[in-house]
């Protein structure tokens, strides 16, 4: 399930910004399965203390994160994180 986390937005940029993300995500043939992490209102800066806020995106798959980039980075600055997943061992 590949998460979109909003980092550094203000509330009043955040929500149109992820109507344009929904907008731009929905073709995708693997778009049900995406989710948007909203809300988490922290200060994002640079060492000048210019606002720096981007999006963060978490898959497991490269090929997912291809596609997501190409889709986001018009709109924003844009961090990948390709993640791994471990399934339980039965006991």
């Amino acid at each position: 399930m590949p998460t979109i986390e909003f980092h550094g937005y203000r509330a009043e940029a955040e929500r149109p910004l992820a109507e344009e993300v929904r907008n731009r995500l929905a073709p995708l043939p693997f778009a049900p399965d995406i989710v948007l992490s909203l809300g988490t209102r922290e200060v994002v800066e640079d060492l000048s203390g210019r606002p720096r806020p981007f999006l963060r995106v978490l898959t497991r798959s490269v090929e997912r994160a291809s596609h997501l980039l190409q889709e986001l980075r018009p709109i924003a600055d844009v961090e990948i994180v390709l993640i791994n997943f471990f399934e339980r061992k039965p006991s």
